[in-house]
């Protein structure tokens, strides 16, 4: 069994993200404010130990995570670049207005969770990815246990996930829904906009075969950002 702290970041806002287009997997970049997040973000985390990053391969979520490396005061021992962390594909409508897509789903009678793009992903498969990929990081937090490789002095290991918006709503309605996780605010809480850089962080206790327990620290924090941009927050996560 092993205990650990999982914190989830958000990527900064990516130049999709301010054009307002439905972004999927599609490989984008930061925008000039996303980078100011994710270092405000990387100044907030600077004097916390983490011991191991997961990433996300897109790029937006890629450059948040070196920004956030650039800031810490004691480097992870190791950072993974991890595909089952990737936000949720949107097949032959990404690279549209959010507008756009909204307009199309009305016309057609259908809804943002029912409808699959061609090409794309239905919100249970992203699900099932994304859950896969947060077992996967739990059975390598055993395996380093028992290979004995990291040495804490008693504090808990510290695990950061950097990832996309609709993609942790996956995995935090999942937290709440299958190991009845308690966070604040419940399942519409976490089903609302979530802002670029944002914060989530749970203790996880695991072990092979049993379900983990976990408690909800806090969600979709994003105190670290200057006010001006508070203000203008949370940002759609298509």
């Amino acid at each position: 069994m092993v205990k650990f702290i999982l914190s989830l970041a958000r990527h900064g806002e990516s130049t999709f993200n301010q054009a307002k287009l439905v972004q999927g997997q599609t490989d984008s970049p930061l925008s000039g404010d996303g980078v100011l997040q994710a270092e405000s973000l990387g100044h907030r985390l600077a004097n916390e130990k983490i011991d191991y990053v997961y990433t996300s391969d897109l790029l937006r979520a890629a450059q948040t995570t070196e920004l956030i490396l650039q800031s810490l005061r004691t480097p992870p021992l190791d950072v993974v670049k991890e595909v089952d962390f990737r936000e949720r594909s949107f097949g032959d409508k990404e690279g549209i207005k959010i507008s756009e897509y909204r307009s199309f789903l009305s016309s057609e009678g259908l809804t943002f969770r029912s409808h699959v793009p061609k090409g794309g992903e239905s919100f249970q498969e992203a699900r099932q990815r994304v859950v896969k990929a947060f077992y996967d990081v739990c059975k390598k937090q055993v395996e380093l246990q028992k290979n004995e490789t990291t040495t804490t002095n008693d504090r808990l290991i510290h695990v950061l996930v950097v990832g996309h918006g609709l993609l942790f709503k996956e995995l935090l309605s999942y937290f709440i829904e299958e190991l009845h996780v308690e966070i604040p605010g419940g399942k519409d809480r976490v089903m609302k906009d979530s802002a670029n850089s944002n914060l989530s962080r749970f203790e996880v206790e695991y072990a092979p075969n049993v379900t983990p327990k976990m408690v909800c620290k806090f969600i979709y924090d994003y105190s670290h950002l200057p006010e001006d941009m508070q203000k203008a927050l949370p940002s759609k996560a298509y």
